[in-house]
């Protein structure tokens, strides 16, 4: 359920989920932790480049990232590594 403007519960409606996207720190070992333990595979790999744009605190931002797909009928599990993005820090800390 969403709640709307005057707090009054909205029922959501989702179509059927085909795909679930996981972001991960390292794809290569994602698509190996996911293989031993759920058997996942095999894996069709790729590299998107020259993104338009991320929306990162308001701004947008170029990013590059590299994918994975895995089929487990009736969905996709695609797994997405972001490899290059503008940084941005809050104080000592960077995100």
């Amino acid at each position: 359920m969403v709640v709307n403007e005057a707090d009054s519960p909205v029922p959501l409606k989702i179509g059927k989920i085909l795909q679930i996207g996981v972001v991960v720190k390292n794809l290569e070992e994602a698509m190996e932790y996911y293989s031993r333990h759920f058997g996942l595979g095999p894996w069709r790999t790729r590299v998107a480049e020259h993104l338009p744009y991320a929306i990162v605190r308001s701004e947008k931002t170029p990013y590059t990232c590299k994918l994975a797909f895995a089929d487990m009928p009736p969905l996709q599990l695609e797994l997405i590594e972001v490899t290059k993005r503008a940084q941005y820090s809050i104080g000592s800390s960077r995100i």
